[in-house]
């Protein structure tokens, strides 16, 4: 239940909000914490794939660095999230999917790796 209220403030806040949501690091961690069916709901609602945090970072590094499913990395790409886009230090998605151990060498990290040149 508690996750349900989390992300309809998420979706409230996104649609009532312009790109300044992006700096918002509850935002963010929907991503990098959130189930594949919580981040197809936000796109569905209209999230922008490559939106940015205040350091650059997009959402699909957030999943990458931190989400444990493969599938939400999946789901963004599907949407369209750019998976060449770097962040201020210059760090693609990739780069981040390599710390993550449940990310990395699986089919969904090669299909990041192949779409981040």
């Amino acid at each position: 239940m508690r996750k349900s209220f989390v992300f309809l403030l998420v979706v409230v806040l996104v649609l009532f909000s312009s790109i300044a949501h992006a700096e918002d690091r509850e935002f963010f961690e929907l991503f990098a914490v959130g189930t594949p069916q919580d981040v197809q709901r936000a796109i569905e609602e209209g999230v922008d794939v490559n939106a940015r945090d205040k350091s650059g970072a997009t959402l699909l590094m957030w999943a990458a660095m931190l989400n444990e499913n493969p599938e939400v990395v999946r789901v963004l790409l599907e949407a369209g999230a750019d998976a060449t886009l770097t962040n201020s230090l210059g760090k693609k998605a990739i780069d981040y999917a390599r710390e993550n151990p449940a990310l990395k060498d699986t089919d969904v990290f090669w299909e990041l790796y192949n779409r981040s040149f």
